[in-house]
């Protein structure tokens, strides 16, 4: 007999309800949660939907609708209250004393260990689209009190603060050691979009320190009454606080970050960006309990905090922000903000001069490693990368190919054997091993100089062939140039990427590199 449908339901309890009355069965949710509902939604029950399905998700088995809290309860909208003076766990002592600053606002982010270099390129612009968003509320708000100043300390505007690039996925010369976004992308671009960005460094300096006020987990599993810090209060689509910041990690899933009492300065240290060096130190780190983990969602946890006086939020584990609209983000200049550092171009347009002769070529990007195995369905074997980079050539018309690879040396010496000249970064030895470049720098010029080609071809489900392409979208290289890929299901033939990953229109910012 089927149990109830649960109570405002996220995709992991109606995995767990699916579990409970067919044992097997895949789970999927329908519908809106219902902190995203209107009032006239709620009264007819159009709370979210379970659905289970076979394990192939061709059958459905069985379905409920998920009963939503009584409104009077569940929405509590965001209001501009005086702010409440910032307390730490178990103590109503306050702490306005040692709050980062009395008149900025700052927001923190990192992502969960593990994560590489192309994600967190990605994560960058959603975070700062969340600042943004808390920024056109606070705005409105203070608007609305009178217009107060936006210098004063209830209408500060919160600037968005870098995290370092310390020991990071992929990167085998990573350290503790803290590395500024300035190393990789150039830094005047970095800040010209429509949010107030900053390195870490610089916040360091107006903190007076590597300190926060706040460290937040998140999690999206609906907690009981019990485990929240009071009756659990919703403003949109965060659900309040959890008790303890435990309530965040289970045994199975994402590890909590390491943390220790200090007890002269009275705050947690926890760890941060990658176990970069000292951490931070916080006045206090708790759980917030999300909707569905949307952007908005961390928009309405950021406003929350603010009420209650925090000055600087470090939100953990944030690839974890569901993207928002790419149009959004890039009405902002978010996305686009990312231009690889000066001297890291430069380096690519002196290996196209110098060893392409500055004529057309094709690039590629051939992923193997993990992908022989974790992509092995996708993943061509050497003679087809062979056979479709031949066919790419003569379709292009170019006899050149700059190829980007982590494969062994016997890869590439087959490579060699196509027809026309196979080049790599080695073959430049002072560009690829320049003195104190970085993995992350290095990998910088090779998609420089693939999004410079006159066409190029990637491989299936790889991020630094996705970002590849879009740098292309950027600097003005058509679609067609830039969307075929290896495959292995049509090894003699072509392949092309789906249209929904075209990168957009050429950047501005670019404009000195538009063919």
């Amino acid at each position: 007999m089927a149990g109830p449908c649960p109570e405002d339901a996220t995709i992991h309890s109606c995995g767990e309800w699916c579990k409970a009355v067919h044992p097997g069965s895949r789970a999927t949710m329908g519908g809106s949660p219902c902190a995203r509902l209107s009032s006239q939604d709620l009264q007819r029950g159009m709370g979210p939907a379970c659905t289970c399905y076979d394990s192939s998700y061709e059958r459905e088995l069985q379905s409920c609708r998920s009963q939503c809290p009584e409104a009077a309860e569940a929405m509590q909208p965001f209001t501009g209250e005086e702010e409440l003076c910032f307390g730490s766990v178990g103590q109503d002592t306050c702490r306005a004393d040692q709050l980062t600053s009395k008149s900025e606002r700052f927001l923190l982010y990192d992502v969960k260990p593990g994560e590489g270099f192309n994600l967190q390129r990605e994560v960058f612009p959603r975070v700062a689209w969340v600042v943004a968003q808390v920024n056109t509320a606070l705005q409105k708000l203070c608007a609305g009190s009178g217009g107060a100043s936006s210098t004063s300390s209830g209408c500060g505007r919160w600037s968005l603060v870098l995290p370092p690039w310390c020991r990071l996925a992929h990167w085998r010369s990573s350290s503790e050691e803290h590395v500024p976004w300035a190393r990789f992308f150039d830094a005047e671009k970095l800040k010209s979009g429509n949010v107030t960005v900053l390195e870490f460094h610089e916040f360091v300096q107006k903190a007076g320190g590597p300190l926060v006020d706040l460290v937040v987990s998140t999690s999206t599993e609906r907690l009981p009454a019990g485990k929240m810090r009071s009756k659990p209060r919703k403003s949109g689509g965060f659900y309040g606080f959890a008790r303890t910041a435990e309530s965040c990690f289970k045994p199975n899933g994402l590890k909590p970050p390491r943390q220790e009492w200090l007890p002269e300065e009275q705050r947690w240290r926890v760890t941060y960006s990658g176990n970069c060096a000292e951490g931070v130190a916080a006045i206090d780190h708790r759980c917030a309990v999300l909707a569905d983990s949307s952007s908005r969602d961390w928009v309405d946890l950021v406003l929350v905090s603010m009420r209650e006086g925090v000055r600087s939020v470090l939100l953990k584990a944030a690839d974890s922000v569901g993207p928002p609209a790419k149009e959004e983000m890039d009405a902002l200049g978010l996305r686009a903000a990312m231009v690889f550092a000066r001297p890291l171009r430069d380096l690519g347009e002196r290996y196209m001069r110098e060893v392409l002769r500055g004529r057309p070529f094709l690039a590629v990007h051939i992923r193997r490693t993990d992908f022989l195995y974790a992509r092995e369905k996708t993943t061509p074997k050497p003679e087809e990368i062979g056979n479709q980079l031949e066919l790419a050539m003569a379709d292009f018309k170019v006899d050149q190919v700059y190829v980007a690879t982590d494969a062994v040396s016997e890869v590439r010496e087959a490579l060699k054997e196509l027809r026309g000249k196979v080049l790599f970064l080695e073959d430049m030895p002072e560009v690829a091993s320049e003195a104190g470049l970085l993995e992350g720098e290095v990998a910088a010029i090779e998609m420089w100089i693939a999004a410079r080609a006159a066409a190029f071809l990637g491989t299936q489900e790889s991020r630094f062939t996705m970002h590849i392409q879009q740098e292309r979208a950027w600097l003005g290289q058509s679609f067609a140039s830039s969307n075929r890929e290896l495959c292995k299901a049509m090894a003699r033939g072509r392949c092309y990427s789906p249209y929904f990953k075209a990168g957009g229109t050429a950047a501005e910012n670019r404009r000195e590199y538009w063919p």
